[in-house]
């Protein structure tokens, strides 16, 4: 893992996590299903540099890999810092009920962005809003535009799948401006900026909406296609199926941004970007398979801990890439 990192110096936008108690945090707990599996802990990582993106919105974001310095010496596990050996054991359930944002189903009501049903079964194949269009016009190139300001696309009731975190500290909440929509021919991220009037929905943005929109400009970071301008926003649906793909695996590029659910051991250490940790994360209960890269700035995510992830699937020079810039996207357990 550290090789897929180490050609990146980069660095996330720090923001701020509210919520991060033991008793409030959602990362930790120990209540997602009973029985379970025991897992040593693994060694404490030395020094390290890490990746973010830079394309935060100032809001608390930072995304899987982009520009900028990383961390420099990070903390071993255990005994001492920087690279101390020690023994935290990791427990992870098995059966998992965990599904992040998608609780409409689980609890009356539920917080802002939160909502929508949990479905286990893939879209039906007639459920078409138009985002096959929109993903095949993404750019092909890093950084590069795809400008459709003169023809937009029309997108038709798309399913929200997941959004970043509500603050009322900012004018725009952070779930106005990043979200994520799927329909049965793929997924794709909204990137909008919340700096620009008018920019960002004028209604609530939550999981499990169907909305309308009009895309009119695309954008790539790296491996993703973004959609960083769009108008003529419609809320259409809400607590509508929301689809988690609870495969585990293995994951290619055409699954990029759809909503998944995978759960694993944490092992190898490293700082990533601004407060990130990485780690991979080894297959419960063998560890035989690495199911790719889980980044996470949780106080309560510990080498040899077992985490649950449910949010949209990114990638990282080839790898999956289950980066929780919404606390509410994983659940470590006790």
């Amino acid at each position: 893992m550290g090789a897929l990192r180490s050609f990146l110096v980069t660095i996330s936008a720090a923001g701020l996590i509210v919520g991060c108690t033991p008793s409030s945090d959602p990362n930790s707990g120990d209540d997602a299903g009973s029985g379970g599996t025991q897992a040593d802990g693994g060694e404490g990582e030395g020094e390290g540099e890490g990746e973010g993106e830079g394309e935060g919105e100032g809001e608390g974001e930072g995304e899987g890999e982009g520009e900028g310095e990383g961390e420099g010496e990070g903390e071993g596990e255990g005994e001492g810092e920087g690279e101390g050996e020690g023994e935290i054991p990791g427990f992870c359930p098995e059966e998992i009920n965990y599904v992040g944002q998608i609780v409409a189903g689980f609890i009356e009501m539920p917080e802002v962005p939160n909502g929508g049903v949990a479905a286990f079964e893939p879209y039906d194949p007639g459920y078409d809003a138009g985002l096959a269009a929109v993903i095949g016009m993404v750019p092909e190139m890093h950084e590069g535009i795809t400008d459709l300001a003169e023809e937009p696309l029309q997108v038709t009731g798309a399913t929200v799948i997941a959004t970043n975190y509500f603050t009322d500290n900012f004018d725009v909440p952070p779930n106005q401006s990043r979200f994520w929509v799927a329909d049965a021919n793929g997924a794709i991220e909204l990137f909008l900026d919340f700096n620009e009037e008018g920019a960002t929905p004028d209604f609530q943005i939550r999981t499990g909406h169907t909305i309308s929109f009009q895309v009119t400009e695309l954008g790539r970071y790296f491996d993703r296609g973004q959609v960083s301008k769009a108008t003529e926003f419609q809320l259409v649906e809400t607590d509508q199926p929301v689809y988690i793909n609870d495969s585990g695996g293995p994951f290619t590029e055409a699954d990029i941004h759809s909503l998944v659910r995978v759960t694993g051991i944490l092992r190898n250490q490293e700082p990533c970007g601004g407060e990130n940790m990485c780690w991979d994360l080894m297959s419960a209960p063998d560890e035989e398979t690495n199911l790719g890269i889980f980044r996470s700035r949780s106080e309560f995510a510990v080498t040899g801990g077992c985490a649950t992830y449910v949010g949209p699937l990114g990638w990282f020079s080839g790898t999956p890439q289950y980066d929780a810039v919404n606390f509410t996207w994983h659940r470590l357990y006790d």
